[in-house]
């Protein structure tokens, strides 16, 4: 099975690298939508797109093309709080560890070799991603929860939808926990009034063991064509 890091997120990042003055900002969401299965060849990537910027967020688009599908993605970056000490962000880590003797879920863990290479392949200058303290790239952490999914619960279809949320970031080498599933087609085909074999729905979510979750992840099986790319909300216009 293609791996979808190497066949569309790396591409993605590739191209995202283009847009500059983003260093020490962190993805607080992002939307991934691909048609048309995972390419088998080359993928283009048109240059990214940055949709708005405040002092403290940003939206930013792009898009990667190839011979029968495409694929998008939209990120919402976020630019920490500079105010708060090192102190007080290590606490808010150890608090959230608090009560693990009982943790339910698999272990996450990504070591500094995976989280190197994965710099490498981009490249990813983010000063972030760096050093003892490094904080995970949102897209290799997406990456690894579709990947377990795909594993797991579902062949990657033709067509699917996924939204994932940075609730805490992720350090190199920590031990997180890993909770995937996938909601009954018929409840989910109700709420969005569809057929049942229209649509089904995973998750994942990455927690610390007890219920407190770090990173949430919604992922959509359509076996309905979409819009084509170019409809988006940034590269539309």
């Amino acid at each position: 099975m293609a791996c979808i890091l190497d066949a569309v997120l790396i591409p993605l990042e590739q191209s995202l690298t283009a847009i500059e003055g983003f260093d020490g900002w962190m993805i607080g969401n992002a939307k991934l939508t691909c048609q048309g299965g995972l390419p088998s060849g080359a993928v283009s990537c048109p240059p990214p797109f940055l949709c708005r910027r405040t002092p403290k967020l940003a939206q930013i688009e792009a898009r990667a093309v190839w011979p029968g599908g495409w694929a998008t993605i939209r990120m919402m970056l976020i630019r920490p709080d500079q105010s708060q000490s090192g102190e007080a962000q290590e606490n808010r880590t150890a608090n959230f560890f608090a009560g693990q003797s009982h943790a339910h879920g698999k272990p996450f863990r990504i070591s500094d070799e995976e989280l190197t290479h994965f710099l490498e392949m981009v490249p990813d200058g983010n000063p972030i991603h760096r050093g003892d303290d490094a904080i995970l790239p949102g897209m290799l952490i997406m990456n690894r929860l579709l990947d377990r999914i795909w594993n797991e619960i579902a062949r990657p279809p033709e067509t699917f939808h996924a939204e994932i949320r940075f609730r805490l970031p992720l350090h190199k080498n920590e031990t997180w926990y890993l909770t995937v599933g996938r909601e009954d087609d018929s409840r989910l085909a109700k709420r969005q009034n569809l057929p049942s074999a229209a649509s089904s729905e995973c998750f994942g979510k990455i927690h610390n063991g007890v219920g407190r979750q770090a990173v949430d992840l919604r992922l959509s099986l359509k076996r309905q064509s979409l819009p084509p790319a170019a409809s988006s909300e940034c590269f539309g216009k």
